[in-house]
């Protein structure tokens, strides 16, 4: 598809027409039909000179052309003028003259309607037949019912065309057709092919952007049915003739302008007058601002095969010596590039199974700092890899989808890397690249406030200061989790209805924000007010995401990507609902794949990536994929979906105008303030990126089926090398990243810097007791300073909307406190911190899976026999029942987190461990041993306590019809690595 215009809306020289659309961006020009206001030659000159096509002609339906007038004669001189307006588009090379059979604005038949039907039959086949012989397609318009009464709809169009025959189509108008089609989306669907072209104007016929049109839904549905032509601008707003538009004068041409007479009434019968040319630019300007970020621009040219003559035995045998000389010039070639490396060991680096691995893979880390992920390749530079070797693996399907294909693909493109500009070719070209996204997200974020106080802003119906407060939640909450929406397109295209906006997308940001909003905390179920009900925006996304015209699940496109993610971490955080969190981040994971996102020399949608802000959309997506990815699969205990191996996309973000904002407590802290601290957080989610590389490694080596069956040496081997790894990345942090334990007052805080801190290694415990021994003293050193770092935490923040790393590195510390307290007793250190835990996550009961990981603690202890000494949640038998284990908010003894100060808390814990019984140990990992047996199948737990968490939102799907009582649940093992292995059996 292209950009058009029409010509007719003002009186003005063609040249004018011309030099103002060529500015704007335009390809073409669809002609006011008036052959004789034309002279072809200089028309075809200035065409050239500005680089526009002719796209095609409309007729202009004034004066006495009328194809169904009861005067035979006014018949044969309306079908001679339609012919003489195709003669017009053929001599510019046009495509297309749209046709309106009737005179616009009569609106009483002259006639019986099968007399009216059986003219413009007649009349039409003649000029179809004509435009046939000058290649010219026509295009029946419908207009709405102020304008004509003989056309108004498309499936009327639809069966005049077909009687007419010739391949006749339709020119579709969303303006005319909103007013008497049911559903204009139905309508484009039911025309089909039959779309010959397509008039631009908003419902108000305002331009494009200015009105209620979903301009990319449409431009979707004329994709989806294989619309390739000219998008001809049409906007003729009404004059504002009251003190509202000062009479006009902002709109009216105050110059005297020469029009004639039939055109001047044509002008005024469409309810509008001759605007200024200003007015009428910034009409043209905003169509093109809204349309062209729509507009994919692609070509599939096939040229014919030449049949070419067999060559001879002896060129045959010529041709293959030459082969052998070019094969020996490339074996010295080869050579001197292996000498060349081993001279530059660090050019490219190979990993453990042979994939060649560039030294930039990662970060901005220089390739000599000795970071290195599993594979033993450096996490390193983040300078742009544009090598001739790169390839590009899309292709372009008929439905302008960009579909990724791997090499092992008949549809593979080797040559398309070559055709393809890279984005930046040095540091200069970064850096300026850099500036520029600074710079457009400085100004973007200021117009947030002017398009928010100008009603350009859609809310999709919620009132907009609750709309802003939540979206103001989730820019906040997206400095600790990595950046899945990019804010600057995404507030821009708010206010422009652009491509990187979307209702669904909308509607999960509310959603996955109103957890953590001060106001509402915890409101998620259906209430009195459902504007502040996690329930209506979950029934929204659904109601979005299933519904039957829009397919959201079968297309991939970016911003159905990031709502899933969004609404998948809020389905699995808020409402543990684990098995429908990760269909829906596994669904998004696959679009991810589907449009090539993982691999950066891609080219987004049909078109060469050029743009930096595609670029910084699809890097930060992709990496806040990779980390979502990581961290379900560890809370889950499943395998990763996306691996390392097979992306290759840098962390070095462009736009950093976020690491230095002062960072605001809004959702973090009872009070909201800005504190004497940036936020740092493109350095953090860099940090993230990281991190989850070594993640991925944790999975892969330790927790996989395989890894149970190989030697234990092997595996502590493993998991030492892994335990190097993240001391490393913990060294190579910024040191504005890094935090003193000992003194953490030294410096502000941010919460994102502290959810950083708890990871480290836990080692591997299926092994000799030396070894155990050396792996239980690196998990009690973790466990130890995670109990720290939550005590910082708490110091700050508050603890009900913690970071989802801060609650889980809870529940992974508290699984260590509680088998050294089993040994120690009351009194010890690992005992005091066990209670902090269990109070830090009772704090953040309003999310379902803190609360389901405190019952797992909760029954470990009594399997272990740890116990607080609480009489008054005993039954009669002494037997703590599940209920009154989790309606004490803080039973006697357990510790609630807002009862223990920092300064009351002493962090060195004995990290000797003589006094420890490793064999004790590594029996309570065992899900094997006798109280494991008890339990006949792992998901009954599931099922009583899912059932049980009191307070749970019965609509997010957890009932609260059968609460339990059993002491089953008490017996349940722990999973150091995702409540999902206690379903899988994988510990």
């Amino acid at each position: 598809m292209h950009l058009s215009t029409h010509t007719w809306m003002r009186p003005e020289p063609l040249e004018k027409t011309l030099s103002r659309i060529s500015r704007l961006g335009y390809n073409s020009i669809e002609l006011e039909g008036e052959p004789g206001s034309y002279d072809i030659p200089s028309t075809r000159r200035l065409l050239d000179k500005h680089g526009i096509k002719c796209w095609g002609a409309v007729t202009i339906m004034q004066g006495n052309r009328d194809l169904i007038a009861s005067n035979i004669e006014v018949r044969k001189a309306t079908v001679q003028y339609m012919k003489d307006v195709i003669t017009l588009s053929a001599s510019l090379d046009g495509k297309i003259v749209t046709v309106v059979p009737s005179l616009v604005g009569k609106l009483v038949p002259t006639s019986t309607p099968e007399n009216e039907w059986a003219w413009a039959v007649e009349g039409l086949r003649e000029v179809a037949a004509f435009a046939r012989g000058k290649n010219i397609r026509l295009a029946l318009e419908p207009l709405n019912r102020f304008e004509t009464y003989f056309l108004n709809r498309t499936d009327q169009a639809i069966i005049l065309a077909e009687a007419v025959g010739d391949n006749v189509g339709i020119a579709f108008d969303p303006f005319h057709l909103a007013l008497e089609e049911r559903d204009i989306f139905d309508a484009i669907r039911a025309c089909g092919s039959r779309i010959a072209d397509v008039h631009i104007a908003d419902h108000n016929r305002l331009a494009a952007g200015d009105g209620s049109f979903d301009w990319p839904r449409i431009m979707t549905a004329l994709r989806d049915v294989g619309y390739e032509g000219g998008l001809a601008v049409e906007c003729m707003p009404p004059i504002d003739r009251t003190p509202v538009g000062a009479f006009g004068s902002d709109q009216l041409e105050k110059e005297v302008i020469d029009v004639d007479p039939e055109r001047m009434q044509f002008i005024i019968d469409h309810g509008s007058g001759i605007f200024t040319d200003e007015y009428y630019t910034s009409l043209i300007k905003r169509s093109a601002e809204t349309m062209l970020p729509l507009i994919e621009f692609k070509s599939c040219v096939y040229s014919e095969r030449i049949q070419k003559t067999r060559p001879s035995n002896k060129r045959i045998s010529a041709l293959e010596e030459h082969i052998k000389r070019l094969q020996q010039s490339l074996q010295i070639s080869s050579n001197r590039s292996s000498d060349a490396q081993v001279q530059n060991p660090n050019q490219e680096l190979h990993s453990s199974t042979g994939n060649a691995v560039p030294h930039n893979r990662l970060s901005d880390t220089p390739p000599d700092s000795g970071v290195r992920t599993r594979s033993n390749s450096f996490i390193g530079s983040d300078i742009l890899d544009f090598s001739p070797s790169r390839v590009d693996y899309h292709v372009l399907s008929t439905t302008s989808h960009t579909e990724f294909h791997g090499p092992s693909s008949a549809m593979f493109d080797e040559t398309q890397s070559r055709k393809e500009q890279p984005l930046v070719s040095g540091v200069d070209s970064l850096e300026n690249e850099k500036c520029q996204l600074f710079a457009t997200a400085a100004k973007q974020r200021q117009l947030e406030l002017t398009n928010l106080a100008s009603g350009k802003l859609d809310f999709d119906g919620v009132e907009f200061e609750l709309g802003m407060h939540l979206l103001t939640v989730f820019w906040n909450r997206q400095h600790h989790s990595g950046s899945i929406v990019y804010r600057p397109l995404f507030m821009r295209d708010m206010a422009g209805r652009g491509p990187y906006f979307s209702k669904l997308l909308l509607n999960a940001i509310f959603f996955h924000a109103l957890k953590s909003s001060p106001r509402y905390l915890g409101q998620c179920d259906v209430g009195d007010t459902p504007a502040i009900s996690g329930w209506t925006y979950r029934k929204r996304i659904e109601a979005i995401l299933h519904q039957p015209n829009e397919q959201m699940l079968y297309k991939s496109n970016i911003t159905t990507i990031q709502a899933l993610l969004l609404f998948s971490d809020a389905l699995l955080a808020w409402c543990d609902e684990r098995s429908l969190a990760w269909h829906y981040s596994g669904i998004a994971i696959n679009m991810i794949i589907d449009l090539g996102i993982h691999v950066e020399d891609s080219a987004p949608r049909g078109r060469s990536l050029k743009s930096a802000e595609d670029v910084e959309v699809r890097r930060r997506l992709f990496w806040a994929a990779f980390a979502a990815d990581k961290v379900q699969s560890i809370y889950q205990g499943r395998p990763p979906r996306l691996r390392e191996v097979d992306t290759c996309v840098p962390n070095n973000f462009l736009d950093e105008y976020e690491e230095l904002e002062q960072f605001d407590t809004l959702s973090y802290s009872a009070t909201q303030e800005l504190i004497n601290s940036p936020t740092y957080s493109v350095s953090t989610f860099q940090q993230i990126s990281k991190l989850s590389v070594i993640m991925e490694g944790i999975l892969s080596s330790l927790y996989t089926q395989k890894s149970r069956m190989d030697d234990r040496e092997y595996v502590y081997k493993k998991s030492q090398s892994l335990h190097d790894d993240l001391i490393r990345w913990k060294d190579s942090l910024p040191k504005q990243l890094i935090v003193d334990l000992e003194a953490p007052a030294d410096k502000p805080l941010t919460p994102q810097i502290l959810a950083l801190q708890p990871f480290v290694s836990e080692g591997h415990l299926h092994s000799d007791t030396t070894l155990t021994l050396d792996a239980f003293a690196v998990c009690a050193t973790a466990a130890s300073r995670i109990d720290t770092i939550l005590h910082i935490y708490q110091k700050h923040f508050c603890n009900k909307t913690a970071p989802y790393f801060i609650s889980y590195a809870t529940y992974v510390s508290a699984t260590i406190h509680v088998r050294i307290a089993a040994q120690r007793g009351p009194e010890s250190e690992a005992y005091r911190s066990l209670k902090h835990c269990l109070g830090v996550l009772w704090d953040q009961r309003q999310c379902l899976a803190p609360k389901a990981a405190r019952v797992i603690l909760l029954g470990l202890m009594r399997r272990l026999g740890v116990s607080f000494q609480n009489k008054s949640s005993e039954d009669s038998n002494g037997t703590q029942t599940m209920r009154s284990a989790l309606d004490n908010a803080a039973p006697e003894g357990e510790l609630a987190s807002e009862q223990v100060a920092l300064s009351e808390w002493g962090h060195q814990l004995d990290f000797t461990l003589s006094d420890i019984d490793m064999d004790a140990i590594l029996q309570s990992f065992d899900v094997e041993q006798q109280d494991h047996a008890s339990i006949s199948q792992p998901s009954t737990f599931w099922e009583s306590a899912t059932n049980f968490l009191d307070g749970a939102p019965q609509q997010m799907g957890c009932s609260l019809d059968n609460a339990a009582d059993s002491t089953d649940w008490l017996n349940l093992p722990d999973a150091l690595i995702g409540f999902g292995a206690l379903e899988a059996g994988i510990l």
